[in-house]
């Protein structure tokens, strides 16, 4: 499915802290029942960014390499950029280039295709650049030297622009011969994993079948595999938007018992620390199944979700945790209201923007999320919280959250300075967004 994106700014009592990356379902919150994501599970999550042409979605896609680059200089090549056209090419390298400068980074650039001069073309492979972008072609051709383990063996990023217009012709399979190549070069480069999707008018099917990194397709050092799935159904009548869903998800290690852990931060995300929490433990398989549901008609809405998650212990009682949570919201300012889009929330966008002399968008929030992860003699703590929250969208693309939660534990991880595991604890959290 096609989404956005967007990187926000975490704060506390007004200090930035964090960024993170965003779609249109929230902020990808990690469930307790999820192991915590790393990095490159992040950039292989990134989806595609939908906007206007023009409006900067190529070069959105470069963020997650330049933000990388900024604070892990190196003079290796680290990402790779595919585009049908030459043009397209130079046109990015001479667009991604400006920024680079205002910023006074430390990145280099450049483009190759058949146009580049042959002493340009050699020293790029040994001396790559930072972000190289090319043609199906030209990296064909720079896949068929023998020192091509050498020039992408670090590679960490590929960004394809405009696929649809060679993915089902011959250039395609040129492509995707050369990423089956880089694949077995940087293993590290990716996640693999198939998946479909079928969207009907009121009806929404998702699935995958996934295994482990690409290079342990090719040893027997993790065989592990998951089959995901989702069901949406989703009328609306009139101004009214109903979501109905469920999801499953099934995973098994198939080289015997391996260590799992469910944990999940307070609230606010801007700690490490982890006040519910069932430590590492052995399991041969997982299952989940999760019920979603949501309203929104005019400017009110309401949703829920649950989510169960049994693991399958050798020899023991097998737990189930579970994670929960109903919010209900208000859009203040007239004629606005939560948007939606293909299963999931979209951007509150603003009807009279502040840049149109308006007030923007205001809304309001109230939620309650329970989280249980203490069963079949894991006691991982129950955590519970009520939590209000105020939303200002000034203009479509610019979110500013102030969210206030009181969290209730029981049997927490970490005891209060008393020893005492159960008890009681404030959060507050700013947080500003920009979506891309």
């Amino acid at each position: 499915m096609t989404e956005r994106f967007s990187f926000a700014l975490n704060a506390v009592d007004g200090k930035a802290r964090t960024g993170v990356i965003s779609t249109p379902r929230g902020e990808i919150r990690t469930p307790a029942f999820m192991p915590v994501g790393t990095a490159a599970t992040v950039k292989a999550m990134l989806p595609e960014s939908v906007a206007a042409t023009g409006a900067g979605k190529t070069l959105a896609g470069f963020l997650p390499s330049l933000i990388d680059l900024a604070a892990n200089s190196s003079d290796r090549l680290h990402t790779l950029y595919v585009s049908p056209l030459k043009a397209l090419a130079a046109d990015v390298e001479r667009n991604l280039l400006g920024p680079i400068a205002d910023m006074d980074l430390d990145i280099s650039v450049e483009s190759r295709s058949g146009d580049t001069s042959s002493d340009k073309k050699a020293r790029q492979r040994s001396r790559p650049p930072n972000i190289l972008l090319t043609t199906p072609e030209s990296l064909s051709l720079l896949l068929s030297y023998p020192d091509s383990f050498a020039m992408f063996a670090d590679l960490k990023t590929v960004v394809i622009d405009e696929i649809h217009a060679f993915a089902t012709g011959k250039r395609g399979d040129l492509l995707s011969l050369a990423l089956a190549r880089l694949e077995r070069i940087a293993p590290g480069l990716r996640r693999v994993g198939l998946s479909g999707q079928y969207k009907g008018k009121a009806l929404l099917v998702q699935g995958g079948v996934f295994g482990d990194n690409a290079n342990d397709l090719l040893s027997d050092s993790d065989n592990s595999v998951s089959v995901d799935g989702r069901v949406v159904w989703m009328p609306s009548f009139g101004d009214t938007q109903l979501h109905l869903g469920a999801s499953a998800h099934w995973r098994k290690a198939n080289d015997g018992p391996s260590a799992v852990r469910y944990a999940a931060r307070p609230f606010v995300h801007t700690t490490n620390s982890r006040l519910v929490d069932t430590g590492t433990f052995t399991a041969t398989s997982e299952r989940g199944l999760g019920l979603e549901g949501a309203l929104i008609a005019g400017p009110f809405h309401v949703a829920s979700e649950g989510f169960w998650q049994t693991a399958r212990r050798p020899g023991l009682a097998d737990p189930t945790f579970f994670g929960g949570y109903a919010e209900v919201g208000y859009v203040l300012t007239r004629g606005d209201r939560r948007g939606y889009k293909d299963g999931s929330f979209d951007r509150l966008a603003p009807s009279r923007p502040i840049t149109a002399g308006g007030p923007g968008a205001i809304e309001i929030n109230a939620r309650y999320d329970h989280l249980d992860l203490s069963d079949a003699g894991i006691a991982g703590g129950r955590q519970r919280t009520l939590g209000v929250a105020v939303v200002w969208a000034p203009i479509p693309y610019l979110r500013l959250t102030a969210n206030y939660g009181h969290l209730m534990y029981d049997d927490a991880a970490i005891g209060s300075t008393s020893g005492d595991r159960n008890y009681s604890a404030d959060a507050f959290g700013l947080r500003t967004q920009i979506d891309f």
